[in-house]
């Protein structure tokens, strides 16, 4: 989320003091913001003020000779950062293999990524094995077997990666567990995002893999985008995001804004009812009218509530029926996805999702 500095022009009054207050607020709830008090007359003349209490985000005054309500200030808050977000830049992308063919396409589908980005790729295996892959039976040194692991990788980068390719694509074996290894890169400020296969019926070392998918997606540092078997990169063209409205705070949604920029995609906010008897009022009205004060005319946005009684099933119709590209949840607490899935299917939203699924931290 974008640095705000906030400026509250007023001298000593209520409705400044109340201000402060609700902006108190805002920043114990981890926006990351300051907050000044101008009271130096020449300062004011130079804005040109005509009325206090007046306020300024990053050098624009937002309003002026206006009380306004803490979802108002929320409201001007978001809308600020919207109109200047810029795309999410993801130039450093880790993609994390073990040869199977559900981690083969997800670097294939990482490298057409990176061709429309810019990004560069960094392909890891992380192995906790003395076996020979190849030859069960035969004990190998760390260094043997870290030199057969480069080597392999070297060769899925020969063989995978188009020869008119600009990508750089560099790679490593990591001795320790996937899912240890992978979560740790993704603390450092060189990894940007995970991109990775998920799910696999077929064999077992593919079943782990998925397992691996669903426990980093959830625990990662930064952004993981999970790649489904034999899907192929596509234009991004609509974007659906999750919503349990919970979440819709204005850190997560400038993320998923700027991506939305990225692509020049639409976003779609869908919020999956499964119970009858909630009679909210629509999500339009609870997202929309709270966090955007206009309409962003470079991102078309839709909003929807769908009554289901599956999470799940609910939003693989909406997909369907919408032609979505990329479906996107966030990752608030380590608890939204207990909050939005019920555990016995949050792996299997995971594990199954049909098209690229991308999870954001905040």
């Amino acid at each position: 989320m974008e640095k705000i500095n906030v400026k509250i022009y007023g001298i000593g009054s209520e409705a400044t003091t109340t201000l402060h207050n609700m902006l108190d607020e805002l920043l114990a709830a981890g926006y990351d913001m300051t907050i000044d008090q101008v009271e130096d007359i020449d300062e004011m003349m130079d804005k040109k003020l005509i009325g206090i209490p007046a306020l300024s985000i990053n050098g624009d005054l937002v309003f002026q000779d206006t009380n306004p309500s803490k979802n108002d200030l929320q409201r001007w808050i978001y809308s600020y950062l919207f109109k200047h977000s810029k795309p999410l830049t993801m130039k450093n992308i880790l993609v994390p293999v073990d040869f199977s063919d559900t981690s083969k396409n997800a670097f294939q589908f990482a490298l057409a990524y990176a061709e429309k980005t810019g990004a560069q790729l960094r392909l890891i295996h992380a192995y906790n094995s003395p076996l020979d892959v190849a030859n069960p039976a035969m004990l190998l040194t760390i260094t043997e077997q870290e030199e057969r692991i480069n080597e392999t990788l070297k060769q899925l980068v020969q063989s995978l990666q188009p020869s008119d390719s600009k990508v750089k694509v560099t790679y490593e074996a990591k001795l320790g567990f996937a899912v240890d290894e992978v979560i740790k890169m993704s603390e450092s400020p060189d990894v940007d995002m995970i991109i990775m296969g998920t799910m696999g019926e077929h064999l077992a070392i593919e079943k782990v893999f998925g397992t691996v998918s669903s426990d980093v997606s959830q625990q990662a540092h930064c952004p993981v985008m999970l790649i489904p078997p034999d899907i192929k990169f596509s234009p991004i063209n609509d974007i659906l995001f999750a919503s349990d409205y919970s979440a819709t705070e204005g850190q997560v949604l400038d993320k998923i804004l700027k991506f939305a920029k990225t692509f020049n995609a639409a976003l779609h906010f869908v919020h999956i009812n499964n119970n009858p008897e909630d009679l909210s009022t629509s999500p339009e009205e609870l997202i929309f009218e709270k966090v955007f004060a206009s309409k962003d005319p470079e991102t078309p946005m839709y909003f929807a509530e769908v009554k289901d009684s599956s999470v799940t099933d609910g939003l693989n119709h909406y997909i369907h029926n919408h032609n979505i590209d990329i479906l996107t949840v966030v990752s608030q607490k380590r608890s939204f996805w207990e909050r939005i899935f019920h555990k016995s299917t949050t792996k299997r939203m995971v594990l199954n999702s049909e098209i690229p699924l991308l999870v954001l931290h905040v």
